[in-house]
């Protein structure tokens, strides 16, 4: 590093340890500084229970509509289907104003 230089480092690796380092120059202070952290490294500033309760909550969303779905399907489908059957019905029923008698 050259004197005068600002910049940190850092390094992170898969078992949640970091060790950062950072100085304001070689000459002004020891390149070896640590943030003031303990030794372990960096703690944990990430909370996992929102994310799994956001995870449970579309697990369970997907679960209901799962099993709500197909019925629902089949019931709309056969509503349609007797709509149609009724109009024909009824179309059968009325005299055709095309067709002359």
């Amino acid at each position: 590093m050259k004197p005068g230089f600002l910049g940190g480092l850092g390094r992170l690796n898969d078992s949640g340890q970091s060790v950062s380092k950072g100085g304001i120059s070689v000459i002004a202070c020891d390149v070896q500084a640590r943030t003031g952290n303990t030794p372990g490294g960096l703690p944990h500033a990430f909370d996992a229970s929102p994310a799994q309760a956001n995870l449970n909550a579309q697990v369970s969303i997907t679960q209901a509509f799962s099993s709500a779905a197909p019925k629902a399907v089949v019931d709309y489908a056969q509503s349609r289907i007797k709509l149609a059957e009724q109009q024909l019905a009824q179309a059968r029923q009325e005299a055709d104003p095309q067709v002359q008698e």
